[in-house]
């Protein structure tokens, strides 16, 4: 397994998709750090340090997407390319070989990931100076995308390693990433809307402020539980919610909760995984 990861290392150096992961997500982080910057001069100047934390980490939003296409592609060119069947040949048994690409691609995602949020941090720090973030909330943040990362690669290197056809897992792959994100967006949304709405009424045909009135949107009960669940238990919501500064403090009130979860969806993933490319035949 030491040669094989040596191996993917070696090839992931020399490939242009692992670097494009790295810039994409770099590029949108300090896009949204300059767009806060150049807005915020001024007027605003005072407020940047408070500002410059909601921005650290809302590149990590894209992070699926990234992760989703590089996977397919960077683990979908083995199948083109034979190279799966020739680790087989020679010995390599499916599990291991299952494995090398999960791990490989969980660093990969980790260093797409952290490179971003690094460059957003060094940049932000250079324009701005000092951010008002705690160390510990920064690190329980990280601790918690880390783990965001694992459960994401997991998925997508399920599918990747069970459709032979690269192009068929690249779409695949991103589709539902896309439809995790959306997924995600929807859940915060029907969860964000206020139990109580201002009321408007007309008098004389003048609209004038009434009283305040239950919410039609707003959801409670076993609904509002079960969204709250899936928004915490996906890894799209919870890289929403990191994202979004002002749901991080619910997310890092029990990261333990988070962590669990991502490590739940890596285990059962991998689990599944490794059981039926043991089955898969491959030509």
């Amino acid at each position: 397994m030491h040669r094989l990861l040596c191996a993917n290392f070696a090839r992931m150096k020399k490939t242009k998709i692992f670097w494009i992961g790295v810039l994409v997500p770099m590029i949108f982080g300090i896009w949204f750090l300059l767009g806060a910057y150049m807005q915020a001069r001024g007027k605003y100047e005072a407020e940047l340090p408070r500002i410059f934390p909601e921005i650290v980490f809302q590149s990590v939003v894209f992070g699926g997407i990234v992760f989703a296409a590089f996977c397919g592609l960077f683990t979908g060119t083995e199948y083109e390319d034979g190279t799966i069947r020739n680790k087989l040949m020679v010995g390599r048994s499916r599990a291991s070989i299952y494995m090398t690409n999960f791990i490989s691609s969980v660093a990969a995602a980790v260093v797409q990931t952290f490179v971003a949020v690094a460059a957003v941090l060094v940049l932000g720090m250079l324009l701005i100076g000092k951010p008002e973030l705690e160390l510990e909330r920064f690190l329980k943040t990280c601790v918690v995308l880390l783990f965001v990362c694992v459960s994401y690669v997991s998925l997508w290197n399920l599918f990747t390693m069970l459709i032979s056809k690269k192009s068929y897992a690249v779409t695949i792959n991103i589709l539902l990433a896309f439809l995790l994100l959306f997924a995600a967006t929807y859940l915060a949304a029907r969860l964000c809307e206020p139990e109580m709405v201002q009321g408007y009424q007309f008098v004389d045909g003048v609209m004038e402020v009434g009283a305040m009135e239950p919410n039609p949107h707003y959801i409670k009960g076993m609904q509002r539980s079960v969204y709250q669940f899936l928004l915490d238990f996906l890894p799209g919501g919870q890289t929403y919610q990191i994202a979004n500064f002002s749901m991080q403090d619910a997310l890092l009130r029990q990261p333990i909760k988070f962590c669990a979860y991502s490590a739940c969806i890596a285990v059962v993933s991998n689990a599944v995984g490794v059981f039926l490319f043991s089955r898969k035949d491959i030509k």
